[in-house]
């Protein structure tokens, strides 16, 4: 990704709250708003987004929930989700007969303001006796779309602990991004002042260019 069109991107972000920034990000994977379709596709925008901005192999560092240890964890970029599920919807056996379920959108978890009662609500039909088959819905979800809520099943190696981490990519991608946004307008300003020229002439240079000529500008 060129840097003229990952500052605009940056540009478009930098002033977002987190959830509308992340939704920027996913739409920008996905090449269009996917905050209306199952979640798995926002999750596969995000990591589309991840990729186009030349983000590598996932790395982060978890602390161990049972004894506090850190536990350096690396995730290929190529395991990251591609694509969401082919259909929008599911059922589930419960109490003898099939319910019908929508899979959760972003739109869903927006509305749910993290509330999982109130997310698993809104992809089951209201039942005439009040009910709701929490657990059932919770899995069958799960299984229609495995790619929404990405997590690493983890085990630390000082006390044995078995956990699961959800991974947050859109954070993910937002680090890279800032990173290289600063970095690209370091290097504008250097260039800018050493030689006098606007920030679409030096972006319009390749970067062995840039970087050549930065490495010429006196310290």
């Amino acid at each position: 990704m060129e840097d003229s069109a990952l500052l605009a991107l940056w540009d478009d972000c930098a002033a977002l709250p987190g959830r509308s920034r992340a939704h920027r990000l996913a739409a920008f994977g996905a090449d269009g708003d996917v905050r209306e379709r199952a979640l798995g596709h926002w999750q596969a925008g995000l990591a589309t987004a991840w990729r186009r901005v030349g983000g590598g192999p996932l790395e982060a560092v978890v602390d161990c929930p049972a004894c506090a240890a850190e536990l350096q964890v690396t995730v290929p970029a190529d395991v990251l989700p591609t694509t969401g599920p082919p259909a929008g919807t599911t059922a589930v056996e419960w109490r003898g007969e099939v319910v019908e379920l929508h899979l959760p959108t972003a739109r869903d978890v927006d509305d749910a303001s993290g509330s999982a009662q109130r997310l698993l609500a809104a992809c089951t039909a209201a039942r005439p006796d009040g009910s709701q088959p929490t657990e059932a819905v919770a899995e069958a979800l799960q299984r229609a779309d495995p790619a929404a809520l990405p997590a690493l099943e983890l085990s630390c190696p000082e006390c044995g602990c078995g956990f699961e981490e959800v991974v947050d990519l859109a954070a993910f991608v937002w680090a890279v991004v800032q990173h290289r946004a600063h970095a690209a307008l370091a290097q504008v300003a250097t260039l800018a002042a050493a030689y006098g020229w606007g920030e679409a002439e030096i972006l319009a240079l390749p970067p062995g260019r840039r970087a050549a000529y930065e490495r010429l500008v006196p310290s």
